[in-house]
This record gives structure tokens, C-alpha cells and sequence, in this order.
């Protein structure tokens, strides 16, 4: 099974068919159904329709889906990132009526150039275990949470369930675990995970190391004065039915600031999942305004000494604020991050614990090397999608 990026073109092949051939198209949440026969008791893949199109090749040898499925997702009304695609290939063979059926999967994705015809990212996806995000190194704000992606990019609805084991180290040594399960029996939504790690729990580690947790008021005031030390790496481990894969490492690297106030921006990225990019240096807020104006008739106040009416009228007076963010020496790998964080259509920044719309006003972004900048920064202009002024109608 292949996972479409309906952002880039998928094509379905004639192939042998003649012209003239139909290829239906449908759309919606796949499932497994359990079955009397055979037997003994089985499962059958079941897709929930939400959307059919019926296209006719007629003289063409292959037809675009990705259109057709990226609008599903998109005005779909909810937060789809995975959705279940039906392909049936309906016609003739040499005059002999014929039929073939095939199943994907499909996200807001998109696949780059290079990638070449029908990008397909499942192959990359099972490499990472899962692992969704474009750097595997992940900074985090000191003491806070992080984000991150898992898609799973071939679940079988007929075995329903498969996991990933999320490992915790600092330096080298396990401190905990947590498995993140992938049921798809009833959703293939289920396909896509927005795990929120965070930091591990001295209690936690005590009692996963066979010990016993006594708590104490000391012990309380010790944590509340004492800034305890953090996991520094992830792996990531598939159980795939019989063992773990190997496993798969994510460095965190945590950022304190205590001058500056730290931005988080999550955007869409090329898998079509979300994920994190943490600005933690400078940050300068502005406003822009729009207004209209007229000249009002003011000689009736004015001869009568009143002078506190306008002459020049403004109405219509809406605005929209803005943001210039710094990340702070990074990698150099995260170049990828940028260029991904460029080119996505759904972007955010979180602001007290509110997820608000914002739009990139960069237009172009250099690529920063090492060997050239020594330290690396990346600057950003974010604008927020929407009128500050609430008028929405």
C-alpha cells in the first residue's frame, strides 16, 4: 500500500485497459470489519465513503488523483491529515471486461522534485520508525514539553494494531519508556501521532528502575528550587509482530532563555503532518493599519467655536500585527527544517497556550553553512492570518 502526497501529482496508469476505461475514486476513513466467512473468522478492509468521483480516461493513459483527494482534505471541515483512497479500474481488456481494485493512504504531503514520478514516502518513514519530523535533531524550550510526529505509512486495517516504543536516555542510560499504539481499527486517522513528551518524572524513574517513591515535604521544596536534569535523546523502536526493529535516535537538545520569549511555530511539512520549530532569541512585535477617509463639513461646530469634531474622518480602521523571530545558534541540518517551514501552507505560533494562524512574509530565505556563518541564526517575519479588530462575518 502506498502512501499518497496529494500536494504533488499521483497518477493512475491505463495501463492494459482500453480506451474509454473508469477509474473511480473513493474517499473517506478506512476500518476493519470482522467477518463470519470464511471460516473460520476473518477481517475485510471497509472504507467509511465521504467522497466518490467517477472519471473516464477515455484516450489518456493516466489521470491525476491528487487534486481530487488534497480538496477532500482541505474542506473536509476537520483536522484530516490521513485519509483511506479506494482505486477501482473498471473496462475492457482486449474487448474482455475487467476490474482491478487498490487501497493508499494519503496526507497533505508533498514530494520534492527529485523524488521523481509518484513520490512515495513509506520507504523513509519505516527507516525513521515512524518518525515524521524533517531533522533528527529536535530543540525544546528548558523545562517544557516536546513535540513529535509519528505517521505510520502502511497500517494494516486487516492486523489493526501495531506500536512504537519510545525509549528516554540521558547520557546512555534508559530512564523510561512509553509505547504509542496505532489502532486503526476504526479510523485511519489513527494513522498519525502528535505525541507531547514530557519531562521525566524523578518519581517515574525511581519506580521503573524497581525502586520505591517515598515523597516528603522536603522533597517538594527540593523540586520546586532545583532544576532537575532532562532526558537528552529519544529512540524510537517498531514492534513489527515478532521483534523491535533497530532503533531509530532523536537528539534533544533543551534551550534555556531567560531574557528573550521563546516562540513556538508549528507548520504542516512535506509528510502533510504537523511539526515544531522553537525561535528562542529576539523577538520585535509591530502593527500595520489599513483605514479609509473623507472630508467631513465641520462649519457649523467650527463657527460656533467647537473645534473638536474631525475634518478628516477615518472609518473602516482595521489592523494586522506582526512578528520577527530569531532562533538562536542551530545545527546546520536545519536548513531542511526552513525549507519545509517555507514551503507549507499551514503554519502557527503558539501564544499562550493558544494555536493562532500566522502566515510567513519571508519571500526568500538563504541556507546557512557552517563553513560560511560560523554561528548559525535564522531570522522569520510571521504575520498573523487574521484583522486584529474582530469583524469577522
Amino acid at each position: 500500500m502506498s502512501l499518497i502526497l496529494a500536494r504533488s501529482p499521483y497518477f493512475i496508469e491505463r495501463g492494459t485497459y482500453d480506451e474509454g476505461a473508469i477509474l473511480t475514486l473513493s474517499i473517506g476513513k478506512g476500518r476493519r470489519e470482522a467477518t463470519v466467512f470464511p471460516d473460520p473468522p476473518g477481517y475485510v478492509t471497509v472504507i467509511d465513503i465521504s467522497k466518490t468521483y467517477t472519471l473516464n480516461y477515455r484516450q489518456r493513459n493516466r489521470i491525476d488523483i491528487s487534486p481530487l483527494i488534497r480538496d477532500y482534505i482541505s474542506y473536509s471541515g476537520v483536522d484530516e491529515y490521513v485519509v483511506y483512497v479506494k482505486v477501482t479500474k473498471s473496462g475492457t481488456i482486449s474487448g474482455s471486461p475487467s476490474s482491478t481494485t487498490s487501497y493508499f493512504y494519503a496526507t497533505d504531503g508533498y514530494g520534492y522534485y527529485e523524488d521523481g514520478y509518484n513520490p512515495n514516502l513509506s520507504s523513509t518513514l519505516i527507516a525513521k520508525n515512524y518518525y515524521a519530523g524533517s531533522n533528527n535533531t529536535v530543540y525544546r524550550f528548558d523545562g517544557g514539553s516536546i513535540n513529535i510526529p509519528l505517521l505510520h505509512p502502511n497500517p494494516s486495517i486487516l492486523t489493526g494494531l501495531s506500536n512504537v516504543l519510545i525509549s528516554f536516555y540521558i547520557a546512555g542510560e534508559v530512564v523510561g519508556s512509553e509505547s504509542i499504539f496505532f489502532n486503526v481499527d476504526t479510523d485511519t486517522k489513527n494513522a498519525y501521532k502528535w505525541i507531547g513528551l514530557i519531562p521525566i518524572d524523578p518519581q517515574e524513574r525511581i519506580e521503573a528502575d524497581g525502586g520505591i517513591f517515598e515523597g516528603s515535604l522536603c522533597y517538594d521544596r527540593f523540586i520546586v528550587n532545583t532544576k532537575l536534569e532532562y532526558y537528552d535523546t529519544i529512540g524510537l523502536k517498531v514492534f513489527d509482530g515478532i521483534n523491535y526493529t533497530e532503533e531509530f535516535i532523536i537528539n534533544i537538545k533543551a534551550i534555556s532563555e531567560c531574557k528573550h520569549t521563546p516562540y513556538e511555530i508549528i507548520f504542516k511539512n512535506r509528510y502533510g503532518v504537523e511539526e515544531s520549530l522553537w525561535f528562542f532569541k529576539r523577538s520585535d512585535q509591530s502593527i500595520s493599519r489599513a483605514r479609509e477617509s473623507y472630508r467631513a463639513n465641520t462649519i457649523d461646530a467650527y463657527a460656533n467655536n467647537d473645534l473638536h469634531l474631525h475634518t478628516y474622518k477615518d472609518y473602516n480602521v482595521n489592523a494586522r500585527e506582526s512578528l520577527s523571530l530569531n532562533t538562536g545558534f542551530l545545527e546546520e541540518s536545519f536548513s531542511e527544517n526552513f525549507r519545509q517551514l517555507m514551503l507549507s501552507e499551514s503554519v502557527y505560533v503558539m501564544i499562550d497556550n493558544v494555536k493562532l494562524p500566522i502566515n510567513i512574509k519571508n519571500d526568500e530565505l538563504s541556507y546557512k553553512k557552517s563553513v560560511n556563518e560560523k554561528l548559525i541564526n535564522y531570522s522569520i517575519e510571521i504575520e498573523f492570518s487574521y484583522d486584529k479588530l474582530n469583524n469577522i462575518v
